[in-house]
């Protein structure tokens, strides 16, 4: 029995998947937006870049730290960029990234 298959070329293309960034380029990200803030040419541009510095932070608060020098300095930041102003979806944001990676980082020093 001969049959005809038929391939759909838009099905075949291969897909890329990005891998999210480490923690680790995402505070060197945050750290080199906020020094550009002060060098913007314009209030205009310094407010979108503060935009992104803060958009980053979320991330930040979600990627999870790898050694716990890495996590000292997300601690860091997080600290320095909350204030009494801070709503409660940041500061929920915070207490959970800083819990899974004391989950994390115990549970991989339990096993060493």
């Amino acid at each position: 029995m001969n049959s005809h298959i038929q391939t759909d070329t838009k099905s075949a293309t291969p897909v890329t998947i990005k891998a999210a960034p480490s923690l680790s380029e995402l505070l060197q990200a945050h750290q080199k937006i906020t020094g550009l803030i002060s060098t913007a040419s314009s209030k205009g541009v310094a407010d979108n870049l503060r935009e992104a510095a803060e958009e980053l932070l979320y991330d930040i608060t979600q990627a999870r730290a790898a050694t716990w020098e890495e996590f000292g300095r997300k601690v860091q930041i997080l600290v320095d960029q909350t204030t009494e102003a801070s709503h409660e979806g940041w500061l929920t944001a915070v207490q959970e990234g800083v819990y899974w990676d004391l989950e994390q980082l115990n549970g991989e020093a339990a096993k060493a």
